[in-house]
């Protein structure tokens, strides 16, 4: 989750994390490349199983789907890549799961920032040193939406009542401590309002979360551009902003950013691979390979693109050093607006 954020007049690099990855990235290609040169003389036996900790149809999913079939059809693994769907408990299950497999390398998992808001919460003891990071894959900017025939699709009218009375308005969330908690606290605080007073309406997903808010159950929703964007287009749902840099290309293009509305928000979700610790070196430097060329291929390009997402593959030691600054900027958002384990 690209976490940081400044007010207006506070610099040239807006997004610290997004900074980050954009220094990570650089260096890990570099890293990568020479990886890829070298043979680690291992390759997995047997089927491989590439564990996605949400439901079947999920961006999560989708994307662990995707690369799968890049994989087998590039001949990047000769083994078969099987993706197993393990919803529940904030994605914790799915990452028990990879956990307790052991360290053979047989065995990926899909992973969000939930592994460590989790923890942080204390929903889950799984910390994110219990794992090695392959890769950080991709990165999506998260958009905010309210229901079109509602006064809160002008911008500054919803902005106003977060500065007053931050508690009337009703915010649906797939999970408690998910992306789109963070995202929209990330908002409250940058506007002005107090994040300590979301009132958050839970759902099993933020598909629902959505229907939901087209139905007039609830007031605002924030989750990835992809997710919303067919509800957008068809008229159903009105984009108050967008939390990214510059405005995005395409069909969203209309959609302004939050600096265009006088607040510097830039924040997005991220998406990962990892495998648990104690896998060997050249197991780990396997996938990674597997990986790098997997990212680069035209098919995951075209579906970044369908999808509204970055692409920010970094591996290795640099996705490892992205996770830890993740997990810090995290505890001390969550400790500010009351989430944290005590």
């Amino acid at each position: 989750m690209k976490t940081h954020l400044n007010r207006r007049g506070s610099g040239a690099c807006m997004s610290t994390s997004y900074c980050t990855l954009i220094a990570l990235c650089i260096w890990a290609v570099a890293m990568v490349s020479d990886a890829t040169a070298q043979s680690t003389g291992w390759k997995p036996v047997g089927p491989v199983e590439l564990v996605v900790p949400s439901g079947a149809g999920s961006a999560l999913d989708t994307t662990g789907r995707i690369l799968q079939q890049i994989m087998q059809s590039e001949k990047l693994v000769d083994s078969p890549i099987i993706v197993r769907n393990q919803p529940g408990a904030g994605q914790a299950i799915g990452y028990q799961r990879v956990r307790q497999h052991g360290a053979d390398g047989q065995m990926l998992g899909m992973v969000t920032m939930n592994l460590l808001t989790n923890q942080i919460m204390g929903t889950s003891p799984l910390h994110h040193s219990e794992f090695s990071q392959l890769s950080i894959l991709s990165s999506e900017y998260y958009i905010f939406v309210v229901k079109t025939d509602t006064p809160l699709a002008r911008g500054m009218s919803l902005i106003q009542l977060i500065r007053t009375d931050a508690s009337s308005i009703s915010v649906g969330l797939s999970n408690l401590g998910g992306a789109g908690h963070v995202a929209t606290a990330l908002m409250f605080r940058a506007v002005g309002g107090d994040a300590r007073k979301i009132r958050s309406v839970p759902y099993n997903s933020g598909g629902q979360a959505l229907i939901a808010l087209i139905g007039g159950h609830i007031d605002h929703v924030a989750t990835s551009a992809s997710n919303a964007a067919s509800h957008i287009l068809a008229g159903k749902l009105h984009a108050v902003a967008i939390a990214a840099p510059k405005r995005l290309s395409g069909s969203l293009g209309e959609v302004p950013t939050w600096r265009e509305l006088g607040v510097d928000l830039v924040v997005g979700g991220w998406q990962g691979i990892m495998v648990a610790k104690g896998v060997p070196h050249d197991r780990t430097m396997f996938w990674e390979s597997a990986l790098a060329k997997a990212t680069a291929t035209p098919t995951w390009k075209q579906f970044l693109e369908r999808r509204l997402a970055d692409s920010v593959f970094i591996a290795g030691t640099a996705a490892a050093q992205f996770i830890e600054q993740e997990d810090n900027k995290l505890s001390t958002l969550f400790r500010e607006i009351g989430l944290a384990k005590q």
